[in-house]
């Protein structure tokens, strides 16, 4: 077995065994029949000279961008996916902002741009554990050419995993494994990821898994919440100039109240900040509750700060899962956002009206074109550009004038999927020609200048 370890052990009650005298074989198999182009299912078995089967480890090969199919697979792979990327197949912010809940902010863009592999289980025979079996199908894994060549990356995959993935390990045995074997904590979520970038990387900097201090044996009723916290309660309802009045007098009764926490540890500005209520957050900030904007002391550990920007990226993504129109973020929210980093003393636009224009369609950088086409997009969009007008090119040779032919395969199929479905099946040289005309010329858009304004501009067929 190439790249193990040397030397024989004897395992429990069995003759002696020799791991580098073992092999390791991968079968592929197809996940789900109508999803087998975007997932595969593989295992990586390790036997003896005789054929005895020792160790066994599954996993499953994911397309970037394809997190639907998690979801539709549920159990652990729905758990794993609702916890580490949002409905787009985005890495959560969170986890690699460098806020507390990134963890040793050791992850950053990688997790969005590398192929996945998750690891399903890893099992290895009640004789033959604690001799190197477990690693050895890991290292297998990470570094055989037979998985380049399955899998066709061009660039090594990220593998994922939890400690529960690692057949009967306790939690803490099986974290101390992956560990061991490289993996290195997303944030502080229970899933660990491995690249080959975790090689320089001591295992003493994984944070810990964030613990629940808040959960309790007998979960609060919405009314038994509303009667013991009646100022988080009107806060979260009545958006009013009403709110005002009532926490000013708050404020005078007791001006400790203002700081009070509920059951899960979130304070009135917490509370305001997640139902961006803009009227609570400002008289809240202007009574002393600047305090508590590094506040992360509740069930989800987040700041008030956090909460706001969490309430703008569950709405944006609520509405396109319902497939509206997203018209951008609500200017409750941001101004809540923007008077909470103002207090933090974060650089700002000079006025919450700039702030609100520049960053109503998501622009979280303050570089984008027409505040929502950020300059990742755009050359991500450029790349593409030319590469399906590129490959369009070479079907020109192909292509008849006059005469009119069945839409090409390959690459091309990337264009034709632009195109109207009702259009009838076939096209001429002429709308060939034109048609990639376009892509070259959003290419060349794109390059020439970062100042574009795309809304005056029409691309016609």
């Amino acid at each position: 077995m190439a790249r193990t370890k040397t030397g024989a052990r004897k395992a429990t009650g069995e003759s002696p065994f020799n791991l580098t005298e073992c092999t390791v074989s991968f079968a592929p198999r197809s996940y789900l029949k109508h999803l087998e182009e975007n997932a595969q299912l593989l295992d990586v078995t390790a036997q003896t000279p005789d054929f005895t089967v020792i160790g066994k480890l599954k996993c499953i090969i994911i397309a970037r961008g394809k997190m639907e199919l998690m979801d539709e697979a549920g159990g652990e792979l729905k758990e794993f996916s609702r916890a580490i990327f949002d409905s787009q197949g985005v890495v959560n912010p969170w986890l690699i902002d460098g806020s507390y809940r990134s963890g040793s902010r050791f992850w950053g863009e990688e997790l969005n741009n590398k192929k996945m592999v998750y690891i399903l289980s890893l099992n290895v025979k009640e004789p033959y554990r604690n001799q190197g079996v477990g690693s050895c199908l890991l290292r297998e894994l990470f570094e055989s050419p037979t998985m380049s060549k399955l899998t066709a990356f061009r660039s090594a995959p990220i593998y994922y995993c939890s400690p529960g993935t690692f057949g009967d390990r306790g939690r803490e045995q099986g974290t101390r494994f992956v560990l061991k074997n490289r993996f290195r904590r997303i944030g502080r979520t229970r899933y660990f990821a491995y690249s080959h970038k975790c090689h320089d990387v001591p295992m003493e900097v994984d944070a810990e898994e964030l613990k629940n201090e808040f959960k309790q044996k007998t979960a609060m009723s919405p009314e038994q919440w509303k009667l013991k916290y009646p100022l988080h309660s009107v806060i979260s309802t009545n958006m009013t100039s009403e709110i005002s009045a009532i926490l000013s007098v708050v404020h005078a009764l007791n001006a400790t109240t203002i700081h009070t926490s509920d059951d899960h540890g979130f304070t009135p500005l917490h509370i305001a900040a997640a139902h961006a209520n803009v009227r609570a957050v400002r008289v809240l900030l202007e009574l002393g509750g600047e305090i508590d904007l590094r506040n992360l002391s509740n069930s989800e550990y987040m700041t008030p700060l956090e909460k706001v920007q969490d309430k703008m990226r569950r709405d944006r993504e609520l509405t396109e899962t319902m497939r509206l129109n997203w018209e951008g973020h609500s200017r409750d929210a941001l101004t809540c956002e923007y008077l909470m980093k103002k207090m933090l003393h974060i650089p700002l636009e000079n006025s919450e009206e700039e702030y609100f224009a520049k960053r109503r369609l998501g622009c979280s950088c303050g570089s984008c074109l027409d505040h929502w086409l950020s300059p990742r997009m755009i050359e991500s969009l450029q790349i593409a550009a030319f590469r399906v007008g590129f490959s369009m090119e070479h079907c020109l040779e192909d292509v008849v004038p006059g005469k009119k032919f069945v839409q090409p395969h390959g690459q091309f199929h990337e264009a034709v999927k632009y195109l109207p479905r009702k259009l009838p099946v076939g096209m001429c040289k002429s709308f060939f020609s034109g048609y990639r005309a376009v892509f070259m010329t959003i290419c060349e858009l794109l390059a020439d200048s970062p100042s574009v304004n795309f809304g005056n501009i029409d691309f016609c067929f």
